[in-house]
């Protein structure tokens, strides 16, 4: 397996500082793919998380029965009849619970298929036709989803599996584009960027779903999603090649900055012993688990948690998770730019920097998790510690989310389909917490466990 080295930056510092300034274009091509991937990303997470909102607003809530979301509710949760819902357009169904979370697992039952065994698509036939099918047969699929909808649950379900379907091979292609584009003085700082998207996305999509469906009914949330991602698959065509050196725009300067990933290209032949094997790969695996649980089972329990634990308003409770999200969005950016900071001013070694923001992702994410179980009834501690969650969950991207380049520069869609392993964890959160936790206590306290002990495994690396 090719690997990179984390500690020898010194070269790359020297021929960065003598570049020519004059021929540094005003916006380099590296930055229109880092704008790409941010596009990508957001689309990706616009529907993905606000899935439960639309799905709300969906069903017709009068023909549910009584449900016990939580034996350790607060009495203003407790005295409230139901939490205020704002009145939605649009048909309404009558889904069961069980068949509501069929629904929202489908999706991540479709993603996790889908980037296991379609990741090499990327390298086979290019991360930039990879992206643009992805991002066209998606949008059919979501503007198809009302349609769906109204013949059969079963049809929608299988609208939200498709989905996720075609969705599984982006990361490879997204880690396979910034293999070749980003230098090893940006690494952190482009992948911050373009995975900022979806964290944007993710926080629009939960403001944008509940406006959307009072407003103009719940069809046009996937509308408006489906649309966005047809349009921008052409581009992704019309402004990006698979290697920097095969654009015909590149700059001298960038050309130069670039030099190094000259031979950054896809391998055919592939050590898939060697990647099975290697325990750098099954940490991350572990890691990707880890992370992908704890961000489902999150977003899931958010809204519930606020509403039937604390007894918020649902329109207020989404305004909670929308800023948590915010944050995350900010301190995404911060721990990339921190990141190539400090390892170009080798303030730290590379290896120890990915630690240390690990560190800050799920050691902090642990502390958060438990504190909120023990905030009791005090709403005020309870959206702070939110807040922080989302802070801080996110420096996760600057450390495990870009190892992937370190380890395996010329195999990233390959590593990234085993790390597909990893995204089983949000396929099977929502139901497992469901069945073994019960309380809104324990899910996050079972949360903070399995996030502490992806804390310890980072620590072997």
């Amino acid at each position: 397996m090719t690997s990179g080295d984390p500690e020898n930056l010194k070269s790359d510092e020297r021929k960065t500082s003598n570049l020519s300034t004059t021929d540094k274009p005003f916006i380099g091509i590296r930055w229109i793919l880092v704008f790409m991937l941010f596009l990508t990303s957001f689309n990706l997470f616009f529907l993905r998380n606000s899935i439960g909102v639309i799905v709300v607003a969906m069903v017709n809530t009068t023909h549910e029965e009584d449900t016990d979301y939580s034996a350790d509710a607060c009495p203003e949760a407790i005295n409230q009849t139901e939490p205020t819902n704002a009145e939605v357009k649009g048909p309404q169904y009558y889904w069961e619970p069980n068949e509501q979370g069929l629904i929202i697992a489908l999706y991540f039952w479709g993603y996790f298929i889908s980037r296991l065994f379609l990741s090499r698509l990327s390298e086979k036939f290019g991360q930039r036709e990879t992206l643009c099918l992805v991002m066209l047969s998606a949008g059919i699929i979501t503007l198809a989803s009302p349609w769906a909808a109204s013949v059969s649950g079963y049809f929608f379900a299988a609208t939200r599996f498709l989905t996720g379907i075609s969705f599984g091979p982006a990361g490879a292609a997204f880690y396979g584009l910034l293999s070749a584009w980003a230098p090893k003085s940006e690494m952190s700082t482009m992948s911050s960027l373009g995975f900022s998207g979806g964290t944007i996305g993710m926080t629009l999509g939960v403001f944008c779903s509940g406006w959307l469906s009072e407003a103009l009914g719940w069809p046009s949330v996937f509308y408006l999603s489906g649309a966005m991602q047809v349009i921008v698959a052409p581009f992704w065509i019309l402004l990006i090649t698979n290697h920097p050196f095969d654009h015909k725009w590149l700059s001298n300067y960038e050309r130069e900055l670039l030099k190094d990933k000259k031979d950054i290209r896809t391998k055919k032949n592939v050590p898939y012993f060697k990647i099975l094997t290697s325990p750098y790969v099954l940490i991350l695996v572990y890691c990707g688990f880890a992370r992908s649980w704890l961000d489902q089972a999150v977003n899931n329990e958010g809204p519930s948690f606020f509403g039937y634990k604390i007894g918020l308003d649902l329109d207020i409770a989404s305004y909670v998770t929308g800023a948590s999200s915010l944050s995350s969005v900010v301190f995404l950016l911060v721990y990339g730019k921190s990141t190539d900071t400090i390892v170009n001013k080798k303030y730290l070694s590379k290896r120890n920097t990915r630690r240390l923001f690990h560190i800050i992702g799920v050691g902090m994410p642990t502390i958060i998790l438990l504190g909120i179980t023990w905030t009791g009834c005090n709403s005020t501690a309870a959206i702070i510690w939110w807040i922080l969650l989302g802070a801080t969950s996110v420096a996760t991207v600057s450390s495990a989310g870009v190892s992937v380049l370190d380890i395996a520069p010329n195999h990233t869609a390959t590593v990234n389909a085993l790390l597909g392993v990893g995204s089983l964890g949000a396929a099977i959160a929502p139901s497992a917490i469901a069945a073994l936790v019960g309380t809104f206590k324990r899910c996050f306290s079972f949360n903070a466990v399995l996030s502490c002990h992806d804390n310890n495994n980072n620590k072997q690396q």
